[in-house]
């Protein structure tokens, strides 16, 4: 129940400060926020969501308040390299995925490329990182390995028996399609 409370505060502290940010743009405000840490704020708000945490809970374990967390997510600060790394480890995703799928116009606007720099190619993923067309890299594999941490273990072994059996048919030429 405690957590269903907790919740339902970040929801309402969550609202609050849309609500700030639109009374802020009628008065004329305009939030000077870069937009790719907007981007990466809002690749932290919704893998928070997809792991269904709090943003007190992400704040306390990375050891921020609640409202440097929420800070973070609308992309009011910037986030430094090892509280991102903090932050990915407590979502239990890679860093890479905060910059996913960014467009080329949320690129073009970072702080260095505003000040005209030049010769900057786009950035590329490390050799470490999954290839972009890789099927890892697609959400319904980082759904799949949240589903799996969710599993018991004997489920675990019978899954793994059972790809293993159907990699054997495929290997040896066997209809996939029937298994």
């Amino acid at each position: 129940m405690k957590n269903a409370a907790n919740r339902q505060i970040d929801d309402l502290s969550e609202d609050a400060t849309l609500t700030t940010d639109r009374d802020d743009a009628d008065r004329g405000k305009t939030t000077s926020n870069n937009p790719v840490d907007v981007f990466v704020g809002a690749r932290l708000r919704r893998r928070r969501k997809e792991m269904g945490m709090t943003q007190r809970i992400v704040a306390q374990k990375i050891g921020v308040t609640s409202q440097q967390y929420m800070k973070y997510e609308r992309g009011d600060n910037r986030i430094s390299a090892s509280r991102l790394f903090d932050v990915a480890s407590v979502l239990n995703t890679p860093v890479s995925f905060f910059f996913d799928e960014m467009d080329e116009q949320t690129i073009a606007q970072s702080p260095a490329r505003l000040m005209g720099a030049e010769g900057m190619a786009p950035p590329m993923a490390s050799t470490h990182d999954v290839e972009v067309d890789s099927p890892l890299a697609r959400r319904q594999a980082n759904e799949l390995v949240r589903l799996w941490c969710d599993l018991p273990e004997h489920a675990r072994t019978r899954i793994v028996d059972l790809v293993r059996t159907m990699s054997e048919l495929a290997d040896q030429g066997g209809d996939t399609d029937r298994v």
